[in-house]
């Protein structure tokens, strides 16, 4: 796996500038919840909580404790193959899905500069910083929807492991500019825990192999419900169901969209009879 670099220095240094004093008033501790860090002595419970984390339940009590070291307003992740852009798995908390239906029916992952430029240099991306640099290579859409559903202050970053050719990709929303740059550190810091975290708790794709074998027929568009039911020898209902946790699973308003969805990220690969 490569390592990412960390900063635990500089780190620590912000750390002891946020911590300092004790007797503060109400409105102080309402401030230090929205921007502080913590140093990496103090990460323990955390790391502790990352290392046995392994079902639903436990992933979702990481987020919480996760919340209390860096104050995120929204947050999604996911896991893949970056070779061809493929996601196979992706997961939200307060995140608008308005969006999130829009960047995956787009396919935006392969178009997103913040995604590449951290695939490149493999350093934690804050989202406005990335439009001041590299402004022009945004489609315009792009910085319209990420304005329409208030993600401008983001940061980004993930993990890589070079011989399976997977990467774990993660995006928390902060309140400004300022707080991003604060937990930018810390961020680092915790990413190796979030992706082991990630990938113990959810090790699979996002979709059954029922619902991809479903999914599959309704991409070659040769059959209806009924036929896909007496093709893999279920019933109707339970094809309906199915398509419907499709929907909900892929953030889809229909299957059609669904099926867009699956083809522009990869989640399925067509094999015609």
């Amino acid at each position: 796996m490569k390592q990412i670099s960390r900063t635990p220095g500089s780190l620590k240094k912000k750390a002891a500038g946020q911590f300092k004093s004790h007797a503060s008033s109400r409105s102080d501790l309402s401030d230090r919840r929205h921007t502080s860090v913590q140093a990496p002595y103090q990460i323990g419970k955390f790391k502790e909580l990352a290392n046995r984390c392994h079902t639903p339940v436990q992933f979702r009590t990481l987020l919480d404790q996760l919340e209390k070291y860096i104050p995120y307003e929204g947050f999604a992740c996911g896991w893949g193959n970056p070779a061809i852009y493929a996601v196979s798995f992706f997961y939200t908390r307060n995140y608008p899905k308005e969006f999130l239906n829009w960047y995956l029916t787009t396919g935006m992952l392969g178009k997103d500069p913040v995604f590449n430029r951290w695939l490149g240099t493999q350093q934690p991306q804050i989202f406005s910083e990335v439009v001041e640099d590299l402004g022009d290579q945004f489609p315009r859409d792009f910085i319209q929807k990420i304005k329409e559903f208030k993600l401008w202050h983001m940061i980004t970053g993930g993990r890589v492991e070079i011989p399976d050719e997977l990467v774990s990709y993660f995006a928390v929303v902060m309140r400004s500019r300022e707080v991003c740059e604060l937990n930018r550190d810390l961020f680092n810091e915790l990413l190796p825990l979030l992706h082991n975290a990630l990938l113990k708790t959810y090790p699979n794709g996002v979709l059954t192999p029922q619902q991809t074998e479903i999914l599959c027929e309704k991409c070659k568009g040769k059959l209806n419900d009924k036929g896909i039911a007496k093709k893999m020898d279920i019933s109707v209902s339970a094809v309906k169901k199915q398509l419907t946790e499709v929907r909900k699973r892929l953030c889809a308003k229909t299957s059609c969209n669904a099926v867009a969805i699956a083809l522009q990220n990869r989640f399925i690969t067509i094999v015609y009879d």
